[in-house]
């Protein structure tokens, strides 16, 4: 019973922080400079809680993960469909359907663009790790402790794609921002899926990077689009 209650304790947590951070730097402090305090602190809880929780509650032994090539190629021609689809989504309909100057301008606030190159170097690497160690190794890993698969693989896939909802509803507007949405959330329920098949977020890890890759490369192009 204290197992489950810690479980609860550590997924309510871990699955409302990044939204409710996410709300106050991209919704409530606007352009302000509190916005990237809020944004770093947000990022270091991610870093932090679940090894912190592992070791002090859980009293757990960290071992590094494994390496499996099967999984390892598997994420990748995953990535790879994901950002054909991503790119022929922007060519058909993004690049015509939408005003990218709300973009533009939430770029410029947060200092992403003259520096876009080493912004989409981070999130590409050091984020899509951070993200992989937290909402699948931490949240999907207590989830599965308790539910079967799919149950498990589709509550941590919706909250991993929730604090990445209220990014892509500012940014693109609600229609748009619920399609891709949609779409953060079926990626990370695959994640779960190779995570949990395969026990390697290693192969997880790489299919993330290689998703933000084609996600930054388009970001890139809108920018660029945006005057």
């Amino acid at each position: 019973m204290q197992s489950k209650r810690n479980d609860i304790i550590a997924l309510l947590l871990s699955m409302c922080v990044p939204s409710l951070a996410a709300l106050a730097y991209f919704v409530f402090l606007g352009e302000s400079p509190a916005a990237r305090v809020v944004y770093a602190v947000s990022r270091a809880f991610l870093i932090a809680f679940p090894v912190t929780w592992f070791l002090l509650v859980e009293r757990g032994r960290v071992r590094w993960p494994t390496w499996n090539t099967r999984a390892a190629a598997l994420g990748a021609a995953f990535a790879l469909l994901v950002g054909a689809a991503a790119w022929t989504l922007y060519q058909y309909w993004l690049n015509e359907a939408l005003d990218f100057t709300d973009v533009k301008r939430k770029a410029a606030a947060l200092h992403v663009r003259e520096h876009y190159v080493l912004f989409a170097a981070f999130l590409s690497l050091a984020n899509s790790a951070v993200e992989e160690y937290y909402w699948r190794w931490f949240v999907f890993g207590r989830c599965r402790r308790h539910l079967a698969l799919a149950g498990a693989a589709i509550l941590s896939g919706l909250a991993f794609a929730a604090h990445h909802c209220i990014v892509l509803v500012v940014m693109f507007g609600s229609v748009a921002g619920a399609g891709l949405t949609l779409g953060v959330a079926i990626g990370g329920v695959f994640w779960a899926w190779l995570y949990d098949r395969y026990g390697s977020l290693y192969a997880s890890w790489i299919s993330h990077l290689l998703v933000d890759v084609a996600v930054m490369s388009i970001g890139y192009r809108m920018l660029e689009t945006a005057g």
